[in-house]
């Protein structure tokens, strides 16, 4: 390191203009280019990929979004092959009367809500502070009172009113408002949803004003202003007459609706309103407070909140730059610090878009700022403290000399951890999340980066600031410093040295086996009992858990029955698919790439696939899975081939059909048809009926094909109700997803070749994905452990080369992770996106302390174990202290975060820091103190020599013993006696010229001459 030492202190302006030039050029050119990054969509990439379930169903997704948007049909999309006998067009016009009934509307704005509320439309939380029965005069009286500070904002014009319980009391008693409801008017209210419900629980009673079939009797009250279907099914909660329980009338909580036109024009206004509305903590009437609000800005509000939160980071910076400058007692260096951070996040930024050609940016991304900050304040620390005990110590020596001094002991473990942590964080592309893939190559590369700009930036500001001072500072103010600076060096001594190594070293048996019960208990809790819990929700959560919006999709959500009907938690609805390959052609490292449909080779007639697949259907319905109204379904190819040879007339299969249907000419056939008229019959059908065969055949029909734009077939798929029910139950799912499967492999196993590529996926391509991430989550995070273990070991070993200091490191470290997790666990932390990723991060940042400590015990010579302790704890654990205390800071300043992942970080620092400090200061230390490596003992560059050198000498003693052997040797050109040696037996001793050769060359001479 002299000749890099001598560059530094001869030209450190190079190296401070060299990296604040190319942050301005490198930052700027990728902002311009690239863009700042867009957080509108902060749930994307919370998925995996590459991962069999995803990729089917992904594909699903894509299949279905084609139906939706009209690229491909259940049936040929053009009327060529009509009859003349306006069958199909009977079948339109079902549908548009259907259309027009369900658009219907009322005379008044406010009970439009039970059919046209959508989930985009604002539902508002109101209920009883002390949980009381909210269904009283008292507690509606306050809720109108709330209503009217909500409906005071200015609403657009083409909302509707409020929809509440209050309102539709006040319309069924016939009142002016809602201010003269009295307890009477709430008693009829209850006596009619007594009379009303069971109609509304057994399906009956439909969200219109009247009954949808006249031949269902339902009382007309019972659909007066559709009051009973709105307020069982949005209004109230599921307690409320659970289960048709007539008797229970308690209501705990009520929604106010606001059914809203949303365009993205109104997304600012909604925001606003919640900020001016809701925002305020104290929203209350009397004992009604307001606990929850869902609005359709929750993505928008979360990025607003990313940029209000990044204040936080801010204040963060502030406190570790605030003790940088206590304890460096150096202005220059506290603004190095923040600079470091800016120039590595340029730099970085700019690699991660244009050197690894990255095309997403995560939100999380953003931690690696506060993993920046612990970090450069922790190496700037180490760094400095050295600098300043070599200039102490050797004051007549040049600052190349301390230079060089100080990069080799600093740079050494500045880039052990610099690249622990690297590896520990890249080593997360093999997770199958990409986010947190992407964070992982983000963080690695800052971590990298930062130890090149700390290695040249930090130094040469250090010389510059020794050499200023030199010339700036008055001698007699100097000196007063200099004698200033031993005493508190002297005192800093005394505490570390002698304070310190006391309580490491008397109570070390101790400290070890406190800490390393501890340690182990933290590993059971993660690993066996209570266990890392998978996520027990499918919504991510984005917010704190205060947060209002947090709260109604934690606490409300799946109370409402109106949120039920849209959720999907009923019977899981499946499909097995042919035609298309279950790939994703998409890129994986870009969650907006969800790849296009690749379709594969598709026969649906020819006689072979026919065969199989009527055996195939039969099967199915045979399943447990399988819903059991699907046990007399109609296998499809079975329905066309009953078609082709039924008679051509058939009577109207229900009262949609208003005449007889025609199926000339494709019907009355005696064998059948060739392929040809089969293809074109089965068109027909399909066009006749829109896709549906079942609407001829007065039956369902379990089969259907699919065309794309050009009447081309193009997918063949079952599609069916299944057992299953939708949950957030990771073992309940698995079991079903692995039944399924199970069954698929083996019906596939004796598929004809074309068929042998199926498979299944939930209808809407949806249903599977958080069971996925479950799994994944779970399978990730203790890979990324295992993984991130290993390599950290490795790395430790090969830029450390003693293996019993890494070993006592990666033993330390263990524990340090299972104590924090551990924690976490009984803080009631699940194992969500956001805490893997913490997780996962917990062992980059566990392994800086140890192995500071670790690379000064082995650097320094002394033969005493205590001595070396000594000089560590002299030399490095203040630096670590501070580095520690610095990045505690960091992590409490974010503890108020409104973005969940920055306060589940926040908390996750303090723990870290705290375990890791403990752990290394007082497990590792005082195990060096006890057992630590002397000398040479446990290096690598010496083991490998003592085994090579054995060996060599092994070989030399070895063969001649067994063999013997004959020298010659020539001197000056002159050909010596031959020396033959013939090995003896055990009992006599080898000459010694045979153990040293050098001596039987002499003896020679001798007797030569």
């Amino acid at each position: 390191m002299s000749w890099y030492s001598r560059l530094v202190v001869n030209h450190p302006i190079i190296f401070i203009v060299a990296n604040i030039s190319l942050a301005c050029i490198l930052g700027p050119v990728t902002v311009f280019t690239v863009g700042l990054p867009d957080f509108s969509e902060p749930l994307l990439g919370i998925e995996p990929r590459r991962s069999k379930v995803t990729i089917w169903e992904k594909t699903a997704a894509n299949v279905f979004a084609g139906l939706q948007n009209g690229t491909l049909s259940y049936h040929p999309v053009s009327d060529d092959m009509l009859p003349e006998s306006d069958t199909a067009n009977q079948f339109k016009s079902r549908k548009l009367r259907l259309a027009a009934n369900s658009t219907e509307s009322l005379q008044n704005c406010a009970y439009k809500a039970p059919f046209e509320f959508s989930l985009s439309d604002t539902r508002i939380v109101v209920k009883s502070k002390t949980g009381a029965n909210i269904l009283t005069a008292d507690h509606l009286h306050s809720i109108c009172r709330l209503q009217d500070v909500i409906s005071s904002y200015r609403w657009p014009s083409k909302s509707c009113y409020l929809v509440s319980l209050p309102l539709y009391v006040t319309a069924l008693a016939n009142k002016s408002s809602c201010y003269d409801i009295s307890q009477d008017d709430i008693d009829d209210v209850i006596e009619l949803l007594q009379e009303c419900s069971p109609y509304y629980f057994n399906g009956t009673l439909s969200p219109y004003s009247q009954p949808t079939e006249p031949s269902l009797s339902v009382p007309q009250r019972c659909g007066h202003l559709n009051a009973v279907y709105a307020i069982l099914h949005l209004l109230t909660d599921d307690g409320f007459m659970k289960d048709g329980d007539v008797n229970r009338t308690e209501l705990e909580f009520s929604v106010i609706a606001v059914p809203f036109e949303w365009s993205n024009n109104d997304t600012d206004f909604l925001l606003e309103y919640y900020m001016d509305t809701f925002e305020n903590p104290d929203i209350r009437d009397g004992d009604v407070v307001i606990p929850a609000v869902f609005m359709n800005i929750r993505h928008v509000l979360f990025v607003r909140y990313i940029r209000e939160d990044m204040l936080l980071f801010v204040l963060a910076m502030a406190l570790v730059v605030t003790v940088l400058f206590v304890y460096l007692q150096s202005f220059i260096l506290m603004i190095a610090v923040i600079m470091n951070v800016g120039i590595t996040l340029c730099w970085s930024y700019f690699v991660y878009y244009y050197v690894v050609q990255m095309q997403f940016f995560p939100f999380m991304n953003l931690i690696a700022a506060l993993l920046l900050i612990a970090i450069s304040a922790d190496d700037v620390f180490v760094i400095y403290d050295i600098w300043q005990k070599e200039t102490r110590l050797n004051p007549d020596s040049s600052y190349e000399t301390n230079m060089s001094e100080t990069l080799r002991k600093g740079g050494l473990s500045i880039f052990v951890t610099s690249l622990t942590t690297a590896a520990s964080l890249v080593i997360n592309v093999i997770n199958k999340i990409t986010a947190i893939r992407c964070f992982g190559i983000f963080a690695g590369i800052c971590i990298l980066l930062n130890f090149v700009i700390m290695i040249t930036w930090i130094p040469a500001l250090i010389v510059i600031i020794e050499k200023t001072s030199r010339y700036c500072i008055p001698k007699t103010s100097a000196k007063k410093c200099r004698k200033c600076d031993n005493k508190l060096a002297k005192i800093s001594d005394y505490f570390w040295g002698v304070i310190m190594m006391k309580l490491i070293t008397i109570g070390s048996p101790i400290w070890i086996v406190s800490l390393l019960i501890f340690g182990i208990l933290g590993l059971v809790v993660v690993f066996a009992t209570p266990g890392l819990k998978l996520p027990d929700s499918n919504h991510m959560k984005l917010f704190k858990p205060e947060n209002l919006f947090q709260k109604y999709q934690e606490d409300y959500k799946d109370r409402i029955r109106f949120e039920k009907e849209f959720e999907s938690s009923d019977t899981i609805r499946l499909a097995f698919l042919w035609g298309v390959e279950g790939v994703d052609n998409g890129n994986e490292w870009d969650p907006n790439d969800q790849g296009t449909l690749v379709y594969g080779p598709v026969d649906v007639l020819s006689e072979e696939v026919i065969s199989w697949q009527n055996k195939f259907c039969h099967q199915l319905k045979k399943q447990p899975f399988v819903l059991e109204k699907h046990r007399n379904d109609q296998c499809f190819f079975e329905t066309v081939e009953s078609l082709l040879t039924g008679p051509c007339v058939l009577k109207p299969p229900n009262q949609a059909w208003k005449k007889e249907i025609n199926l000339a000419p494709c019907c009355e056939m005696k064998t059948l048809p060739n392929r040809t008229i089969n293809e074109q019959c089965m068109m027909y059908y399909l066009n006749l009926t829109r896709g549906n065969l079942g609407f001829i055949t007065g039956t369902e029909v379990l089969g259907e094909v699919i065309f794309d734009k050009n009447n081309d077939v193009k997918i063949f798929s079952y599609t069916f109700m299944s057992t299953g029910m939708f949950t957030s139950n990771y073992v309940y799912m698995d079991n079903f997803y692995m039944e399924v499967d199970k069954f698929a492999e083996a019906e596939l196993s004796d598929a004809p070749n074309i068929l042998k590529d199926g498979w299944f996926a939930s209808y809407s391509g949806v249903v599977f994905l958080f069971y996925n991430l479950q799994k994944e989550i779970g399978r990730g995070t203790m890979n990324g452990i295992g993984l991130s273990l290993t390599c950290s070991f490795i790395v430790l070993l090969v830029t450390s080369l003693n293996i019993i200091i890494s070993l006592y490191a990666i033993f330390t470290i263990t524990l340090v992770i299972g104590a924090t997790v551990g924690t976490l666990v009984f803080l009631g932390w699940e194992l969500n996106v956001t805490e893997s990723l913490t997780i996962i991060m917990s062992l980059g940042l566990a392994v800086d302390f140890t192995i500071h400590y670790g690379v000064t015990y082995k650097l320094e010579k002394s033969n005493s174990r205590a001595d070396r302790v000594v000089h560590t704890v002299t030399t490095v654990c203040s630096a670590v202290s501070m580095a520690a205390l610095t990045t505690f800071l960091s992590g409490v300043s974010v503890l108020n975060a409104r973005v969940l992942a920055y306060r589940q970080y926040g908390i996750f620092l303090v723990f870290i820091m705290f375990y890791s400090w403990i752990f290394s200061a007082f497990l590792f230390l005082p195990l060096c103190y006890i057992i630590g490596p002397l000398g040479h003992t446990g290096d690598l560059v010496y083991l490998f020599r003592c085994c090579c050198r054995m060996r060599s000498e092994r070989e030399e003693t070895t063969k001649p013993a067994d063999r013997g052997f004959i020298w010659q040797s020539e001197v000056n050109g002159i050909v010596l006696p031959r020396i033959v040696y013939e090995p003896r037996n055990s009992n006599n001793a080898d000459p010694p010229w045979f153990r040293r050769p050098e001596l039987s060359r002499q003896m020679a001479l001798t007797n030569y001459s």
